[in-house]
This record gives structure tokens, sequence and C-alpha cells, in this order.
């Protein structure tokens, strides 16, 4: 009698652990399918899982990525309440795909209450505080943007997308220094590619509409009206002195790359100088980090030759070539930083 319980118990088991390894192949089937853009197959392999069970979270993840991919938002969305429902290891990754497909139905004051609901179920997943951000930034609710995109780099340093976004949006609150700041720090985790030439070209506006040439030798310095009242409202002042002076003598025989390194290592300095007791996330961490960096001429000189490869100059690329060491260290170093705040 025992032999033969020891011997039902032995099967049940197989039967269990082989029913599992079968319905993770079928997902990694489906996924694969999804990938091949066989949506409509990968519907059908995720339906006959969630046919024996319904509330399989990883299923119904997967069907609401494919749902989602083919614009039909509300699958999508039901398949999501379920994976929140269950409260699994991955219902964060729903609440981002809900919120997603409500922003999509034109429904971006759910999205929202979405992502922050993932929030508050997983305060350590990125992507939601940039959904989030983004979703805010589009309805130009720039405070409530600039919280989410501050709290979401604080969880991930090294998201670029995050560092971007709050660029663009202190650009449009026309808050130079804060969004040179962002942009950089950007272009130093992707400095090639479509989107660091499109920052590349916003840090060159922001630098000249500080200024207006009527020719060589006269020039206007344009001031913000309310620059006192601004904590970086001085390093801006400055900002337009020091690309006014890039047409002066002092600067003649330098190349274009030298003036532009030359010129942000200047105001990052002045920003370092001035930061004394100032507090604030635009302080604590991007003052902070690029003030460091400047004081270590192999490692600045790496990092304006690696943010300048967008203007295809030819010295820029040799250097690049010559120096692939100094780039290690760079990265190495930006790696294990330790950022204050």
């Amino acid at each position: 009698m025992r032999k033969k319980t020891l011997c039902s118990l032995g099967c049940f088991f197989l039967f269990l652990f082989g029913f599992s390894q079968t319905v993770q192949e079928r997902i990694d089937q489906g996924v694969a399918l999804h990938e091949e853009g066989k949506y409509k197959e990968a519907i059908q392999v995720y339906e006959s899982i969630l046919k024996d069970d319904s509330k399989n979270a990883d299923a119904n993840y997967e069907i609401a990525l494919t749902y989602s991919s083919i614009k039909e938002y509300e699958k999508a969305i039901k398949h999501c309440d379920v994976v929140i429902k269950s409260k699994s290891e991955i219902s964060h990754l729903a609440y981002l795909v809900k919120g997603a497909c409500e922003d999509y139905l034109g429904k971006p004051e759910k999205a929202i209450k979405t992502f922050q609901q993932g929030i508050k179920f997983n305060s350590d997943y990125h992507q939601l505080y940039y959904s989030l951000a983004l979703t805010s930034y589009n309805l130009r609710k720039f405070d409530d943007a600039e919280l989410a995109l501050i709290s979401g780099i604080k969880v991930n340093p090294f998201h670029s997308s995050s560092h971007m976004l709050l660029g663009y949006l202190k650009n449009d609150q026309k808050e130079i220094s804060t969004s040179l700041l962002s942009l950089f720090y950007f272009l130093i985790l992707e400095p090639t590619g479509n989107r660091a030439e499109q920052v590349f070209k916003l840090i060159k506006q922001q630098q000249n509409r500080t200024i207006r040439r009527e020719d060589s030798k006269n020039i206007t310095i344009n001031i913000n009206s309310n620059f006192d009242k601004n904590d970086f409202g001085t390093a801006e002042m400055m900002l337009s002195l020091l690309e006014a002076a890039k047409t002066t003598e002092v600067n003649e025989n330098k190349s274009e790359f030298e003036i532009f390194s030359d010129s942000n290592a200047s105001f990052f300095k002045i920003l370092g100088e001035q930061r004394k007791d100032k507090k604030g996330f635009y302080w604590d961490f991007y003052v902070d980090f690029f003030y460091e960096l400047v004081q270590d001429k192999p490692m600045y000189e790496a990092f304006s030759n690696q943010i300048y490869q967008t203007k295809n100059d030819p010295d820029n690329k040799q250097w690049l070539i010559d120096n692939p060491i100094q780039i290690e260290k760079l990265y190495f170093w930006l790696k294990t930083y330790k950022v204050k705040i």
C-alpha cells in the first residue's frame, strides 16, 4: 500500500512539474511569435493557456502586451486588470501597460491614476515614473512631470530618457541652466543616434539664445529680468557672457570643439563655485557631478569628446579611436560615482 502511495505521489509531482514546464514553453512560444510580428498566432497560444488557467499572470500579461501592439487597448486593459488583481511579482508591469493603453484611448487622467497606483505598488520601477511624467508633460502639467522625473532619476540615474525629458521640460519653462545640465547628462548616457543629435542641437540653440549678434563687434546680451530671483540666475548671466566671448580674440585660434569644451567647462565651474549651501535636486545631482567631472582634466576631455560625436568632426572621431581607455575610465567613474541625493 505504501509503495502504491509513493508511486502515486511521484506521478503527481512529475505531472505537476511537466505541466508547469509546458506552460512556460508555450508562453515562450507566444513571446517568440509576438517578436516575429505574428500577433494573432501569439494570442492563440496565450488563449490556449488561459483556457486551462484564466488567472495565469504571465499569460495574461503577455496577451495584454500583444493586444496593445495591435491597438486593441480595451482587451489589453482587461487582461492587465487580472495581473494587477493577482498582486504578482509582475503586477507593476501590468500597471505600466494599462496606463499606456488608457493614454492611447485618450484618457490621460485615468492613465495618471494608474501609473500612480503602480508606483504605490512598486516604488522601485523607474519606468512608471517616466510614463507618469510623460503623460503629465503632454497635459502641460509641468510641476507634476518634473516631480515624477526627479523621483524616477533617484531610482535609476542611468535612464537616459528621463534626463532628456527633464531637459525639454525645463527648456519649455525657459530655465536654461537646469535644462542644459539635464541634457548634458543625457548625452553622456546616450551620445549617438537621432535623439542625441536633437539634444545637441537644442543645447546649441539654448547657448545662442542668451545673446544676439549683429556682427562680430556688436553683441547684445539677453538677461532675464528675474535672474536675481533664480538660484541659477547668475550662472545664466555668466552663460551669456561666455557665449558672447566665443567670437573674441581669445578664441580666435581655437577650433569649434575647443571653444565648445572650454565654454562648458567654465559653465560647470561657475555653478560649482556658486554651490555653497544651495540645496535641491539640480544642485545635489547635476551640479556636484559636473563640477567634480571638470576638476579631472583627462576625464573632462573624454566627456567633451564623447558628447561631441553628433558633429561628425574628423578630429573628434580620431580622438575617440586613439583614446578608448580614457572613455572606459569615464564610464567606470560614471557607474561608481556616488550620487548625493
